[in-house]
């Protein structure tokens, strides 16, 4: 993979307090069994919303991004115009595709328990080649006292499609790899080291201003596009799907979505 510049989720190294990650607890893999799981599930109702682009799938696009889904956006790379266009619908039901891919290759070895460390939710190197790696601290259990839902809001869900969101796209096939997001720190400046970083709450601010500006560095932005999978499951539909047909939904989703949108990126 190219350009060893990185999201603020490579800058997050573990911390010295924290560098023996936990053994692989039976509770952290129902965990994160039950999170994959979700996300798929999450993935694949977003792959059919674009793929089917009702009225109020358009109306929610509209209300999460700013944009219509038939506006044109600069595809964007380190903030920067790569001198392309692409619709935004486009623009989402590629980086759907890409998260797909990457989701349908994760297992649990793909996931290290850092739960015992206080200082992260999640975090990955994008510029690694697969097999790639998740690393989970205590804040995606819980935050403040509150405890982490499955779905919905700041859930497992939006925080494992906000973190492999940021991988890189392949320097040999374009086609391949993730989003290539960032974590925005302002309207115009993203996270390059540890020493750029500010508070979940300055994040999620950030994102707002940028839905609320319509500026098009939200679709690098993975506060942003996390948002697009806040979508509540019920628990019992999540333990109830089976893994073998959800896998499968996803790859025939995938071949859909790479049909849908050909090769505009």
């Amino acid at each position: 993979m190219d350009d060893k510049k990185t999201t603020s989720a490579y800058t997050s190294n573990i911390p010295v307090e924290c560098v023996t990650h936990q053994e692989i607890t039976d509770k952290f893999k129902i965990m994160i069994r039950k999170a994959l799981k979700a996300t798929k599930m999450v993935l694949l109702e977003r792959c059919d919303d674009l793929l089917h682009w009702s009225k109020e799938d358009k109306n929610e696009f509209r209300t999460i991004f700013g944009f219509d889904g038939d506006n044109y956006v600069n595809v964007k790379k380190y903030g920067e115009n790569t001198g392309r266009q692409i619709k935004a619908r486009f623009l989402m039901a590629d980086g759907i595709r890409r998260l797909m891919v990457i989701a349908n290759e994760l297992n649990l070895d793909s996931f290290k328990n850092y739960t015992k460390c206080e200082r992260f939710a999640a975090f990955v190197s994008p510029d690694l080649d697969p097999p790639y790696i998740i690393n989970i601290g205590a804040h995606f259990e819980s935050r403040k006292g509150s405890k982490i839902l499955v779905t919905g809001n700041d859930s497992h869900v939006s925080t494992i499609c906000h973190e492999i969101s940021h991988i890189i796209k392949y320097w040999k096939d374009n086609s391949k790899g993730g989003m290539w997001t960032q974590d925005y720190t302002a309207a115009n400046k993203f996270s390059t080291s540890d020493k750029d970083e500010v508070s979940y709450e300055k994040h999620v601010l950030v994102a707002q201003q940028l839905v609320d500006a319509k500026e098009e560095q939200l679709f690098e932005n993975a506060y942003n596009i996390e948002r697009y999978f806040y979508i509540k499951l019920n628990d019992n539909d999540i333990d109830a799907k089976d893994e073998d047909l959800l896998n499968s939904d996803i790859v025939s989703r995938i071949g859909l979505l790479e049909e849908y949108v050909g090769s505009i990126l």
